[in-house]
């Protein structure tokens, strides 16, 4: 859709973006995986701060708890250029290394067993 060059520009900001995040989670002031999962998806969408413009080619947001549960994803963020859109979602994980080693991570969806992306 946007091509190798634009998805190289992309993907090392939104990594960076999960850095800080993760970097806030590891002092404390994040509290929960919802409050990550919101943190990131605020900061993919409004990457210079909220008193400069939306980005003007993506949406990130977190999904409300039905369609979480249904979908088995956190959040959902979506490209767009002309007429052109790329969907991406994920789930995220909060960190449980050291807990169990057996941990129940969440349930398998029945709803959805795979993705195909176009």
């Amino acid at each position: 859709m946007f091509g190798k060059r634009i998805a190289n520009l992309i993907a090392p900001r939104i990594s960076y973006i999960d850095q800080i995040c993760r970097k806030d989670l590891n002092e404390k002031s994040i509290v929960s995986e919802r409050d990550y999962v919101s943190r990131l998806t605020t900061h993919i969408t409004y990457p210079f701060g909220p008193w400069f413009p939306k980005n003007a080619h993506l949406i990130s947001q977190t999904l409300p708890s039905g369609f979480e549960q249904k979908l088995g994803v956190d959040a959902i963020i979506i490209f767009y250029s002309e007429e052109k859109i790329k969907i991406g979602m994920f789930e995220a994980k909060w960190p449980r290394a050291g807990i169990k080693s057996n941990y129940p991570w969440d349930k398998k969806s029945k709803t959805y067993q795979s993705f195909a992306f176009y």
